[in-house]
C-alpha cells in the first residue's frame, strides 16, 4: 500500500502521470488511512485526479477523498489568515516575526496548499515572552523550547529555542542557527524564514528528532520535505557544501539518512549527496519502518505492568539502530528507559493511565483524598 501511495504523491508533487501497475489492486480505505496518517491525503488526491478511470477508486470513495483534501485545503487557507494577521499584530508591536516549517515549506512546492501544517511555528527575534502575552488567550503550556497556545482557532507553537538545547549536538546547531539570524529572508507575505544553510540544519535536526519520538514518528511529509528543499536551493546547496556544513556539527550521517529516505519516497536521483556515512543495515531499517508504516506504536495502557514492560523492551531493542540519529548515547538513552519504566510502574501502582504525567496523576491523587 505504501507504494501506491508514493506513486500517487511523485505524481502529485513531480508533476507527472502516476505509473502503477493495471492489474494492481487498491485497499482504498486502507490507502486512505495511510496517508493520513503520513500527512499525505490532499497529494495522494491529485495523483487519484490523474488515473485512468480503469484504476480510479469507485465514485464514494472518490468523495470522501475529495472532502479530505478540500478541508485540508481550506484549513491551510485558514492558517494563512491567521498567520497575515500575526503578522501585522507583531508589525504594530515591532516584533520581527519569522515561520518555520510548515507553512514556511509549502511555497516550496507546485500548490502549498496540498502541505498540511498542523500548527504555526513562529520565532520572535528575543520577543518570546511579549508574544505569548499577545497571542495567548487561554492556558499557555511552555515546553522550554516553545509555548503552545491557541490563537484564532489555530494552534501556534512560540519558540524560545530552535532545538531541544539539552543535548550539546543540538546546542551547538541552535547556536549557530541563531548567530545567523541576522541573515533571515523577508518574504512578501511580511514574515521572515531562515536563510538557507540555517533552515536546511533545522530540519535535519528536527527530522531526527522525530525518527526516535515515540508518540507520532517521524512522517514521510517531513521526509519529502528534504529533498525538495535541496532541490530549490540546489545551487546554494551544493553537495560539497552541505556536507562542510554537517560535518561541523558532526550530523553527516543523520543528513545521508534522510538524503536516502528523500530519494527512497520521491523516487528522484541525489546520489551526488551519498558519501557512504550510513550503513546499508541502516538504510533497510529507516524503509522497513515507513513500509510498515509503524514507527513505535503507543503500547495500549489498559495492559498487565509485565506486559508492559515486555512490549517496551521489545521497542526499545527494535529501535536501537536508530538511538545515534538522535544524538544521545546509548547509556543515556537505557537511562531514560529505566526511569521511563519506573515512572510507569508507579502510575500502574496508582491505576492511572501510563501515557499521562505522573506528577500531575500524582497531584489529582492527593486532591481527591
Amino acid at each position: 500500500m505504501v507504494s501506491v501511495m508514493l506513486e500517487l504523491v511523485r505524481a502529485a508533487v513531480l508533476e507527472r502521470s502516476p505509473s502503477i501497475p493495471q492489474n494492481f489492486t487498491i485497499d482504498w480505505d486502507k490507502l486512505m488511512e495511510v496517508s493520513a496518517e503520513q500527512g499525505l491525503i490532499a497529494w495522494v488526491w491529485i495523483g487519484i485526479e490523474k488515473l485512468p478511470e480503469t484504476q480510479s477508486p469507485p465514485r464514494l470513495q472518490k468523495i470522501n477523498w475529495s472532502l479530505s483534501a478540500q478541508a485540508i485545503k481550506e484549513r491551510y487557507e485558514y492558517q494563512v489568515t491567521v498567520l497575515k494577521e500575526m503578522v501585522d499584530v507583531c508589525k504594530r508591536n515591532n516584533i520581527r516575526l519569522m515561520v518555520i516549517k510548515g507553512i514556511g515549506l509549502s511555497s516550496l512546492y507546485p500548490d502549498p496548499s496540498c502541505r498540511p501544517s498542523g500548527d504555526i511555528d513562529v520565532f520572535l527575534f528575543g520577543s518570546y515572552h511579549k508574544g505569548n502575552e499577545l497571542f495567548a488567550k487561554d492556558k499557555i503550556n511552555e515546553t522550554g523550547k516553545h509555548a503552545k497556545l491557541e490563537y484564532k482557532g489555530v494552534t501556534i507553537e512560540n519558540h524560545q529555542n530552535f532545538l531541544n538545547v539539552k543535548w550539546s549536538a543540538r546546542r551547538k546547531v541552535e547556536n549557530y542557527i541563531k548567530s545567523n539570524l541576522s541573515k533571515a529572508v523577508l518574504t512578501q507575505e511580511g514574515y521572515y524564514n531562515l536563510e538557507p544553510e540555517s533552515n536546511l540544519l533545522y530540519l535535519v535536526m528536527h527530522a531526527t528528532r522525530h525518527l526516535n519520538y515515540v508518540e507520532t514518528g517521524l512522517t514521510l511529509r517531513s521526509i519529502i520535505d528534504i529533498p525538495i528543499f535541496l532541490n530549490h536551493y540546489r545551487d546554494l546547496l551544493t553537495p560539497d557544501r552541505c556536507y562542510e556544513l554537517m560535518n561541523k556539527f558532526k550530523i553527516a550521517h543523520c543528513f545521508e539518512l534522510m538524503v536516502y529516505l528523500g530519494e527512497w519516497a520521491l523516487d528522484i536521483n541525489l546520489t551526488h549527496y551519498h558519501r557512504g556515512y550510513v550503513p546499508i543495515s541502516d538504510q533497510n531499517a529507516a524503509y522497513e519502518m515507513f513500509i510498515k508504516c509503524n514507527y513505535i506504536r503507543t503500547i495500549p495502557s489498559d495492559i498487565p505492568y509485565l506486559q508492559y514492560l515486555k512490549l517496551s523492551l521489545a521497542q526499545f531493542k527494535q529501535c536501537q539502530w536508530k538511538f545515534r540519529y538522535e544524538h544521545v548515547s546509548f547509556f543515556n538513552r537505557l537511562y531514560f528507559f529505566v526511569i521511563k519504566q519506573l515512572h510507569s510502574l508507579v502510575k500502574y501502582c496508582l491505576k492511572v493511565d501510563v501515557r499521562k504525567s505522573l506528577k500531575s496523576e500524582i497531584k489529582k491523587t492527593i486532591i481527591k483524598r
